[in-house]
């Protein structure tokens, strides 16, 4: 009975002289596999893109946080609402560093609010 398996699964898998390429079963297997791999793989990359974008948002937000600051000692007051991007770039930011960052001075210039536009 053994040997009656054997050569059914030897008949299964010959192949002819003329006949190249994988077998149904091989390219099921392969298909499988990659199958797996991509449930596995693609929840996991799909999140990088979104915890890169908020990390970035933060480290944003502190360089230009640092930047009012060091204003804010060299002036004594932070810059208005109407010379945000014009009082810290150049000196105290790179440019196109407050794209995207809504910014309101307080009416004494000692605070203000900081927040990133939608």
């Amino acid at each position: 009975m053994k040997k009656t398996f054997i050569n059914i699964g030897k008949a299964l898998h010959k192949k002819g002289e003329c006949e190249k390429g994988f077998t149904l079963i091989e390219l099921v297997v392969v298909v499988a596999v990659l199958g797996v791999l991509a449930t596995v793989i693609v929840p996991k990359v799909t999140g990088i893109k979104s915890d890169a974008g908020g990390a970035v948002g933060k480290t944003n937000e502190s360089i230009i946080k640092n930047a009012l600051e060091r204003h804010y000692v060299d002036k004594g007051h932070y810059p208005s609402t109407a010379a945000f991007k014009s009082g810290l770039e150049g000196s105290y930011l790179d440019k196109d560093s407050t794209e995207g960052w809504t910014y309101e001075r307080s009416a004494d210039g000692t605070a203000y609010t900081l927040r990133l536009s939608k």
